[in-house]
């Protein structure tokens, strides 16, 4: 009997260890199905799209071409008009030229030595001139407007 009663021991030992592998094997089942509870429901909700524009190389060589184009036609346009002010002040001086009256061409020839000797002081001399005509002008205005105001006071007080 004591091979019996060993069998019979080791069959209650293989009992209780397979019992505790099979709750140890229940706890795991339960933790991934919990598992796989949360997974269905990430998959259940949507995927995050991150959208990016993509702009080609071609459209942006195209705009870089297309603003030097655009400085290009600026550029021409200002020698153009540069131009057509050059051809203005040549068609005045000629006509002053092709007059008759003696002062006029007295005067002609004399601004055409002066830019001729200098055309930097010439031009700072028509500035500093220019200056001086618009001080007067303003101090003429501020005069009249103070004999207006004289002239407001003194009836004022009669």
């Amino acid at each position: 009997m004591t091979g019996l009663n060993c069998l019979a021991a080791e069959l209650a030992k293989e009992l209780k260890e397979s019992t505790a592998r099979s709750a140890k094997f229940q706890v795991d089942v339960h933790l991934l199905s919990r598992e796989m509870t949360g997974l269905k429901h990430q998959l259940s909700l949507p995927v995050p799209h991150h959208h990016r524009h993509h702009v080609p190389k071609l459209v942006w060589m195209s705009a870089g071409l297309f603003l030097v184009l655009a400085m290009v036609i600026m550029g021409w346009f200002s020698c153009w008009q540069r131009l057509a002010d050059y051809r203005s002040s040549d068609t005045k001086l000629r006509y002053l030229w092709l007059q008759h009256d003696r002062t006029v061409l007295r005067w002609v020839h004399v601004a055409d030595s002066l830019e001729l000797a200098g055309p930097d002081r010439l031009r700072d001399t028509v500035k500093k001139e220019e200056a001086a005509r618009e001080r007067r002008w303003q101090l003429l205005k501020q005069a009249r407007q103070k004999e207006a105001e004289a002239m407001e006071l003194r009836s004022r007080a009669k």
